[in-house]
């Protein structure tokens, strides 16, 4: 699933659907949603991104949604003594969170390393540039 598709999950109850009618609808179960709702509620679509690539559990993420700091390095230390997180997985999970603490919860378009917005001119000259 995509994170377009996840924030739609938060819309269908604008819409008048249920958790319980959302979740046969996509094919996961209506904990499933629910947690997810939560996560971005609160603003955590870094987390929510990991745990739909496959490299967060869900309930790791919901932890470290709820946890500060300290509380998340204690949880990665259990998750690797417990085999929950290794190699590549524990890896991809501290830079996630080591991002999240950088740059915030929520992700952001890429501009190419352009912040202030404005955008040159597209022509033929500077499509053969590139």
């Amino acid at each position: 699933m995509w994170l377009g598709l996840i924030s739609a999950i938060v819309s269908f109850p604008i819409v008048g659907y249920s958790d319980r009618e959302i979740a046969p609808k996509i094919g996961v179960s209506v904990e499933y949603i629910h947690m997810i709702g939560s996560l971005l509620e609160k603003g955590e679509e870094r987390l929510v991104t990991a745990v739909e690539a496959g490299i967060l559990p869900l309930n790791m993420a919901i932890e470290i949604a709820k946890s500060s700091d300290e509380d998340v390095q204690q949880a990665l230390t259990q998750a690797y003594t417990e085999t929950k997180l290794r190699g590549r997985k524990l890896v991809a999970v501290r830079r996630i969170i080591e991002q999240r603490r950088r740059r915030g919860k929520q992700m952001r378009d890429s501009k190419f390393g352009r912040r202030d917005g404005s955008k040159r001119p597209l022509t033929s000259e500077s499509i053969i540039r590139v």
